[in-house]
């Protein structure tokens, strides 16, 4: 016999009333969602509470009485409650849920208007861990695992939202930098990749003491970072804080056993001055930083609208620099190399050039880098060795005198596996004396790997090919290669002599380079001599082998002979 009234359900009637028995429940939740509530109320581990239309409680199972001990004080006022009571008539025969967070704890809530007895049931459970999972999804989703900096999923969330912000809002202008770690690749090959990491964590640590807690700052991928200027106030903030981060690549970063020295370029866009919309106000700061790392790198550039002209112009160099080689469009000319003591010719140097069909002529300095950052260097490297080696040998059958032929190699190319190999075949097809080659290396190749570098040198000198060491003075160590390395030929960087006349510390230095270099027996050449004045200077300090165009510009193979024919140089020495 049943002992209920209207309010108050008998421990019969409440397992008969449970969600489940309810009309079209099954169309109310889904069978995985209505298992939860099978088991018997008070048995359930999951806290139950049941509260008339007036919110009084009528029913707590056991574990909501254990979990929420003031439950029966607080009534409606309490967070699982409040709320429930109102416009009941409408809801009665349905189920809802809501989420309610209790200070550290997050519940999940089915609430069950029950109609035949003009009940609520309030089903809850803990979802706590569930939401700190998904937080932890979301947060991982954006933001970068190695820093912890927001990614670039974040950032363009971050980004769009503050353009739709901003619109109607009398413009008010945001600034986004494009940062790039220079030489970070270098860093990253040379020290091994977990360095590189470490290297990055310590710049982001360094970027955020050195930034406003407002500036939204995010990784975008690999050495590049992003920050988003939202609270500006004068444009100079902007180049105030670019000029900040500058500075604080000037303290080296210790990591283990290593002392890394580095820089940063930044480019800079402004909303609305330079673009409308994410995408293009990324793009224009882009072109900004190629800029900044066009000059030099360790500088800050704002965009300019001309830029996107100039990067227009790249991109078309770099799809016609793919078929140059196929199309024929490279060559090589030979800067003759002038011994001013006998008179002779010591050797040239091979340079290449590019002719571009519709550009012209493409300055080595616009095409090489463009080479070097696609591989493309690797296939161009090598014709530049198989063409230099072919035409030594014409000139050999022509009975010219013998010549040494140096070629420049990227170090792309010098870190190749099989870069002996190559040298070694491409000197046994052309039948060339391998005394007549001559390598040229940078301190940046054998920064790289030593060890490596030095197995190189050492195994084609004992194939007869010469190493020269370039740009020498300008790198940070050289004086210790020279001694690690068997050099045949030292290069004095033209820097130096460019302001030979009016600068003694050049040539205080370029004495000690030429002194330094007869002790260890190695020669000297002095590149870009193009006044009688500077080939005097360089002469009376004990150089005897020149280059530049104040004795001939470089020459095409086929004007070469002439050249020698007619000792155009011999008026000037």
């Amino acid at each position: 016999k049943s002992d209920s009234v209207k309010g108050k359900l008998s421990r019969e009637e409440l397992q008969n009333t449970l969600i489940l028995s309810e009309k079209n429940i099954n169309k109310t939740l889904p069978n995985d969602d209505a298992s939860k509530f099978y088991s018997f109320p008070e048995l359930c581990p999951n806290p139950i509470i049941e509260i008339d239309h007036h919110g009084n409680i009528t029913y707590s199972n056991p574990a909501a009485k254990l979990n929420f001990k003031n439950l029966s004080v607080l009534n409606l006022e309490h967070p699982l409650l409040c709320g429930l009571a109102v416009n009941q008539e409408d809801l009665y025969g349905k189920v809802l849920t809501r989420e309610v967070q209790i200070e550290d704890q997050i519940f999940e809530e089915y609430i069950h208007y029950l109609s035949e007895h003009h009940l609520i049931r309030i089903y809850i459970f803990d979802i706590t861990k569930r939401k700190q999972s998904e937080e932890m999804l979301r947060y991982q989703s954006l933001h970068d695992s190695l820093t912890g900096l927001p990614n670039r999923d974040f950032f363009y969330q971050q980004l769009t939202l503050l353009l739709q912000q901003r619109k109607g809002k009398h413009n008010q202008p945001i600034a986004l930098l494009f940062i790039d770690i220079d030489h970070f690749k270098k860093i990253n090959e040379t020290l091994n990749h977990g360095i590189g990491d470490r290297l990055l964590k310590e710049i982001t640590s360094r970027l955020l003491d050195c930034l406003n807690e407002n500036i939204f700052t995010s990784r975008w991928g690999g050495d590049e970072f992003t920050l988003i200027l939202s609270e500006l106030k004068e444009i100079e903030n902007v180049e105030t804080i670019a000029k900040t981060i500058n500075d604080s690549f000037k303290k080296p970063f210790y990591i283990d056993n290593h002392t890394v020295y580095t820089s940063a370029s930044i480019g800079i866009s402004f909303y609305p001055k330079d673009a409308h919309n994410e995408d293009t106000l990324i793009r224009n700061a882009d072109t900004a930083l190629y800029r900044a790392k066009e000059l030099g790198r360790n500088n800050y550039q704002f965009y300019l609208s001309h830029l996107n002209q100039e990067a227009s112009f790249l991109f078309k160099l770099e799809n016609s620099l793919h078929k140059a080689l196929e199309n024929n469009q490279l060559s090589i000319v030979y800067q003759p190399q002038v011994n001013i003591s006998t008179g002779k010719i010591h050797g040239v140097e091979a340079l290449l050039r590019w002719y571009h069909p519709d550009f012209g002529e493409i300055s080595p300095s616009k095409f090489i880098p463009l080479a070097e950052e696609t591989g493309l260097i690797i296939p161009i490297g090598e014709w530049v060795l198989e063409t230099v080696c072919h035409q030594n040998k014409m000139w050999q059958n022509a009975e010219l005198p013998l010549i040494k032929t140096a070629v420049n190699l990227s170090a792309l190319q010098f870190q190749q596996d099989n870069f002996t190999d190559v040298v070694i075949t491409i000197l046994e097809k052309s039948q060339i004396n391998p005394q007549c080659l001559e390598l040229e290396i940078t301190e940046s190749i054998l920064m790289q790997d030593v060890k490596s570098a030095n197995l190189i040198i050492n195994n084609l000198l004992d194939h007869g090919v010469s190493f020269s060491l370039d740009d020498f003075g300008t790198g940070y160590s050289a004086l210790g290669y020279l001694k690690k390395f068997p050099f045949h030929t030292i290069k004095i960087d033209k820097s130096f002599i460019k302001d030979l006349n009016n600068n003694k510390k050049d040539l205080a230095l370029i004495s000690a380079i030429i002194t330094l270099a007869d002790g260890f027996d190695m020669t000297v050449i002095a590149e870009g001599i193009e006044t009688k004045a500077q080939l005097d200077l360089v002469k009376n300090l004990g150089c005897e082998i020149v280059q530049g165009r104040l004795l001939s510009y470089p020459l095409k193979a086929q004007d070469f002979p002439c050249f020698l024919r007619n000792n155009s140089w011999q008026k000037y020495i």
